[in-house]
């Protein structure tokens, strides 16, 4: 008789689309396969009944990306969410299984065969037979005996990285530039009700308590979500663990993320 394992083993397995989804991020992969370790296999799952910071440090990302991630899940399909009867503070989430993973399976099914093998044309070594493609063609090249060789170096040393940090300097500057964007965009739609504590001298609960005025009183749009996550993310990292500003953050971003879930369902 077979003998058990002394410890179980676990499996994450995702919906097999998601293997070729672009759009998807390292990050929202990684949330993804956390839910659906929790969850097992979707109809028949048990749900993903853990909490955000055990789902964050599992995801090995912070509690607001973690959201950001599950907000995208959710608005992809590969995820749904519910309210969490027994603690109206949490919610379950289960992975969604549809025909779109076999369809996907299907479309990328490899021709039979050893196709490569069995080409005629591909027969024989082409390369080692062609005279023009034997040995060092700079070095044997009669056309560019003496020194005629040694100014042809445009392919050799940095010429290629030196684009690379061009291009990598033109990124940084477009990120910069949409961070700032953003960051206006916030200010401009929220200039008093919901500025940082640093840039107005404000105190954790007064901005609690602004957050929490616009939550319920303003028609928010998915950019307004993620800027108030942030706002409420910085408050709980710094808040003492169990105080009353770290258990509000908390209930707020729970509600916040509530909300997100239920404007891409609806």
């Amino acid at each position: 008789m077979k003998k058990k394992p002394e410890t179980k083993i676990n499996f994450a397995p995702i919906p097999a689309r998601a293997m070729g989804d672009e759009t998807l991020t390292a990050l929202d992969l990684r949330v993804l396969i956390v839910v659906a370790a929790h969850d097992r296999f979707g109809g028949n799952g048990i749900g993903c009944y853990a909490g955000h910071k055990r789902l964050a440090a599992l995801a090995q990302c912070h509690l607001k990306s973690l959201s950001r991630s599950l907000a995208a899940l959710a608005q992809a399909g590969y995820i749904t969410g519910r309210e969490n009867p027994l603690n109206r503070k949490t919610r379950i989430y289960q992975v969604v299984y549809s025909e779109q993973d076999t369809l996907y399976m299907k479309s990328c099914e490899a021709p039979k065969g050893n196709k490569i093998a069995t080409d005629v044309t591909e027969i024989g070594n082409e390369p080692a037979t062609d005279h023009d493609m034997i040995g060092n063609e700079l070095a044997t090249q009669t056309a560019f005996t003496g020194n005629q060789t040694a100014p042809k170096t445009s392919r050799i040393g940095n010429h290629s990285n030196s684009k690379t940090v061009s291009n990598h300097e033109d990124a940084e500057g477009n990120i910069s530039c949409e961070a700032v964007i953003n960051h206006r965009e916030a200010d401009e739609r929220y200039p008093a009700e919901a500025a940082r504590p640093s840039e107005r001298d404000i105190s954790d609960g007064e901005t609690l308590s602004k957050i929490e005025r616009i939550m319920r009183t303003k028609k928010l749009i998915p950019q307004d979500n993620i800027t108030l996550n942030d706002l409420l993310a910085e408050i709980n990292e710094r808040a003492e663990p169990s105080s009353q500003e770290w258990g509000r953050s908390n209930r707020l971003m729970e509600e916040l993320n509530h909300l997100m879930h239920d404007d891409d369902q609806a």
